[in-house]
């Protein structure tokens, strides 16, 4: 594979992995490292959100697969592939919610009511609202347009008049492939918030400090889970619009486009860029399990 293909593949998420990094390295605040079985659940949880990206990426480059794929197979990636990303994160969103910690109620506990939302930042949710609201708006505008595809019934074809007799059609993000995305989507923010009141519920262990800080940590985790799989079903979104637009139909002397060609540039590089963003998220949720720069250097002086 070369150079050029391999970056057009997989640019998005090394530059996401980079950026992740760097801004682990850099950071100057400080961070409690998650141990044992939440540093395995977080660890695990990422792996399991790129993967959702990546697979598809691979299946999308045959040659990269050292076995011919079945002609099922690759009618069901066709049709199913805006799910992948959305399925991993709710996986990952279930398995961050482990290990469960039950702790007995205490006295001063009870005095302070803690719910979902008492260990996150109101900014935290600014981005996947964005994101989510963006996504609603793309699947309603794609659906309204979708029309049934006369082989299946399904609503993923975007047919457009040209004049007289003659059309031309091709593939959109209609409801057939939009309402199934937003539907594990919904059920993902409900795991989600699940997932946060369990990690706020039990009572706080008073001999350990740092107890608060790594509830802190893990629902932030839970939250940018929900962000790194809202920005690749983005990206996918966009980047199924901007091959929508690259559609082009010529009759006689004259050629035809979509009315949204112009846009096909900008949505290439926002369906990019919000893949890297996505990655990027991911990537750090596993770093959540690695103390900080700052703090290691700190605790070697100590």
């Amino acid at each position: 594979m070369s150079w050029q293909l391999f970056l057009l593949v997989f640019g998005a998420p090394l530059l996401g992995l980079t950026g992740a990094l760097i801004w682990w390295a850099f950071r100057l605040r400080r961070h409690v490292a998650l141990r044992r079985g939440f540093a395995v659940a977080a660890v695990l949880g990422a792996l399991i959100g790129v993967l959702g990206d990546l697979v598809l990426r691979v299946i999308g480059v045959p040659w990269l697969i050292p076995f011919e794929l079945s002609a099922a197979f690759g009618e069901a990636y066709r049709d199913f592939r805006f799910l992948a990303p959305p399925l991993a994160g709710l996986l990952a969103v279930i398995v961050l919610t482990f290990p469960i910690v039950s702790r007995k109620a205490s006295a001063t506990a009870a005095l302070i009511p803690r719910g979902p939302g008492t260990f996150i930042r109101g900014r935290w949710l600014i981005v996947p609202a964005i994101l989510l609201a963006l996504l609603v708006t793309l699947a309603v505008a794609c659906g309204v347009v979708s029309e049934p595809n006369e082989m299946t019934g399904r609503y993923t074809m975007w047919m457009i008049e040209i004049g007289g007799e003659f059309a031309m059609g091709t593939t959109i993000y209609g409801w057939f492939y939009s309402l199934p995305v937003l539907a594990v989507l919904l059920v993902m923010i409900i795991v989600g918030w699940i997932d946060l009141a369990l990690i706020a519920r039990p009572a706080l262990d008073h001999g350990n400090g740092e107890d608060p800080q790594r509830r802190v940590v893990r629902s932030r985790n839970v939250v940018m889970a929900i962000t790194a799989t809202l920005f690749l079903a983005v990206s996918q979104a966009f980047g199924s619009l901007a091959g929508t637009a690259s559609l082009r139909a010529s009759s006689g002397t004259f050629n035809s486009w979509t009315p949204i060609a112009a846009l096909e540039p900008a949505l290439h590089v926002t369906s990019y860029v919000a893949a890297a963003l996505g990655v990027a998220c991911w990537v750090s949720i596993a770093l959540s399990a690695l103390p900080s720069p700052t703090r290691t250097r700190a605790a070697a002086t100590a």
